[in-house]
């Protein structure tokens, strides 16, 4: 084939290896994919648990601020609540919960408001736990969830409530009276949804406990037999019909109910029982003496009791007990107490004009001189927090 003068041969085509700018792109593309995924689970993860996460004291924390503004202050609180009529207070970790009949305030430990909700409690009471809270109507119909910042859950059950309590997770029992069978343990998740029910037949139940992770379900009430008034203790799977353990305490009247990890408190008029939670079989008992139960405060596995013949003052005593059983304190007592609060080895006894908090030896830690004083509340934090009809103080005790 002949060719033109001058064109020579066509050029073919030309190779550019682009490898390496094909490996950046989908490099590139992976990290924006990944980095997306990120996001989209951090998201979740704050609308999953927006209940328990404190933005304030976050917020704090990155600007390099505490609660109490570095080390505890004492702090002086105008309360704008009405204090006059029916009172519930109760602490979550570092805050201090009050609740009347028509608002539900918590506050922090720096005197800043973290939760003001309208209510509607014509008794109302607090079941606590570390991480939230439950305020219900005692004999009423109403019932709160709450975290320090927020309601989880409102709830409003079928029948009139009598004793609640509310688990590590969220979960919370309520004990209900029934017109068709004695009465009844429901337990909710922290949604509000109901669980698991314990209808009882033959006994009364007047009080109940969760585990932390709100699987397993405690039950204290009565029953006669005799002519003699019995304890009856029921331990349950929140997935079973029966019970796994229970026992019988012949002439005994079961009081209150605490829960610290496998360990159940259960105390008595007569006697402070340990169980093992887990086995459900009694680990300890220590029964009170010739003496009377006239207070009492219970704190997870710790417990102080105040006993005596009629009345405190006329040879009363007050006595604590540690986490591992052991009596920490027993000490005698002069005047009318009317109050007694423990939490995190320490305890508070109010007393008219007084307020003391003893260490977890008996040592007296401090002793102030308070007239007007209603409440006397222990933080998490070592503040003191003292209620009267306008005030609330957080001091340094």
């Amino acid at each position: 084939m002949n060719r033109e003068p001058g064109l020579g041969t066509p050029p073919g085509p030309t190779l550019i290896d682009n490898r390496p700018q094909r490996k950046k792109r989908r490099a590139s593309r992976r990290r924006r994919l990944i980095l997306a995924l990120l996001l989209i689970m951090a998201a979740l993860l704050l609308l999953i648990f927006r209940h328990d996460i404190d933005f304030y004291a976050l917020r704090l924390r990155l600007t390099g601020r505490s609660e109490a503004g570095g080390a505890p202050q004492d702090i002086a609180v105008d309360l704008s609540l009405n204090l006059s009529g029916n009172l519930a207070c109760g602490t979550l970790r570092d805050r201090v919960i009050l609740a009347t009949p028509t608002r539900l305030m918590v506050y922090r430990s720096d005197g800043s408001v973290s939760l003001d909700e309208a209510v509607s409690l014509t008794d109302p009471a607090i079941a606590c736990s570390d991480r939230y809270f439950l305020a219900y109507d005692r004999g009423g119909t109403r019932a709160l969830l709450c975290s320090g910042t927020r309601v989880a859950a409102r709830i409003e059950s079928p029948t009139p409530i009598l004793r609640a309590e509310v688990a590590q997770n969220g979960s919370f029992a309520l004990v209900t009276l029934e017109t068709d069978k004695f009465s009844a343990a429901r337990v909710y998740d922290r949604q509000g949804d109901l669980r698991y029910e314990w209808n009882s037949a033959t006994s009364h139940i007047q009080d109940a406990a969760l585990s932390g992770d709100g699987r397993r379900l405690v039950t204290a009430g009565f029953t006669a037999q005799d002519a003699e008034l019995v304890g009856v203790l029921r331990l349950l799977n929140c997935d079973e019909v029966e019970p796994y353990a229970e026992h019988l305490l012949p002439g005994e009247l079961i009081l209150d109910l605490a829960v610290d990890g496998q360990t159940l408190l259960v105390l008595t008029d007569a006697a402070l029982y340990r169980y093992d939670l887990r086995e459900g079989g009694q680990t300890a008992r220590q029964p009170h003496g010739d003496k009377q139960l006239l207070y009492y405060a219970l704190d997870g596995a710790s417990a102080s009791l105040v006993l005596g013949r009629y009345a405190v003052g006329f040879g009363s005593s007050l006595r604590c007990y540690d986490g591992g059983g052991e009596p920490a304190l027993e000490l005698q007592l002069e005047g009318d107490i009317r109050g007694l609060r423990v939490g995190g080895g320490q305890t508070t006894v109010l007393q008219s004009g007084t307020v003391s908090v003893y260490g977890p030896q008996g040592e007296l830690l401090s002793r102030l001189e308070r007239p007007s004083v209603k409440e006397a509340l222990l933080l998490s934090n070592g503040l003191l927090a003292l209620i009267d009809e306008t005030r609330l103080a957080l001091i340094t005790p």
